[in-house]
């Protein structure tokens, strides 16, 4: 037996069998290498494919939900004139202009604060950026103006709500008759002329004109603010609508 074994131990060291070896083991060697080389390359193009397909859902999601503001942001701004014309009719008054309906002057007084701001949705670009998924998002520009987007947002909301004035409580106290569940006019339907009169002479005797002119100046803020929004948000749809159609 040991003598079989000595004689293939020669055998391997006979001439020209060393190299056959050699190069068979390399051979080997390359083998299993090109084979890990596939294998790794086959995982990054499922990898990325799964990414691709992750990424077309989280621009599907933000797109849905820019949407979603858009039409909030539009509706609010077809009823933004109207807050800003009642503040006028009221402080046209308060420099003298006669009134002629008692009642609709009350109504006025009562909505010129009641613009409120169209506080806007971000649950899915919270919970992409919270889970670090917008950074699936290929696109740097697409990525970053999307940032952008909702870090103004909701910087430009906080700077609404500082602006929020004195006004609507103090018309809830000079006017105690109003019925707050009326949220159309803010002003009971039963009451007398001489009630509506008194009312209207309550309010005029107020110091409110400086504080009319605050809810004007946030009216129109607000306004601007979201018309300005509005056309960053449709124009980041139409970004993401071109990278989805690649």
């Amino acid at each position: 037996m040991l003598f079989i074994f000595r004689k293939l131990r020669r055998s391997f060291f006979l001439p020209g069998k060393v190299r056959t070896y050699v190069a068979y083991a390399i051979g080997e060697i390359l083998l299993i290498v090109v084979g890990i080389l596939i294998a790794v390359q086959i995982g990054d193009w499922n990898q990325d494919r799964r990414d691709r397909n992750e990424e077309r859902e989280i621009l599907g999601r933000i797109y849905d939900e820019l949407g979603i503001n858009i039409t909030t942001m539009s509706n609010g701004l077809q009823g933004d004139p109207m807050w800003i014309e009642r503040i006028d009719r009221v402080i046209a008054a308060f420099d003298g202009e006669p009134i002629e309906d008692n009642i609709a002057f009350l109504e006025d007084v009562a909505g010129a604060g009641a613009h409120t701001i169209r506080k806007q949705i971000n649950s899915s670009y919270v919970e992409f950026l919270g889970s670090g998924r917008l950074g699936l998002i290929q696109k740097v520009e697409l990525r970053k103006s999307i940032i952008d987007y909702y870090d103004d947002l909701d910087q430009q909301e906080q700077r609404v709500e500082k602006r929020t004035g004195k006004y609507p409580s103090l018309i809830y106290k000079l006017i105690p008759l109003m019925d707050r569940t009326n949220t159309d006019t803010g002003v009971r339907e039963d009451l007398s002329d001489e009630q509506y009169a008194m009312l209207v002479q309550t309010v005029l005797n107020a110091d409110l004109r400086s504080h009319l002119l605050h809810e004007r100046n946030r009216s129109v803020f607000i306004s601007s603010m979201f018309k300005k929004k509005v056309k960053a948000a449709s124009e980041i749809q139409t970004m993401i609508q071109t990278e989805l159609n690649q």
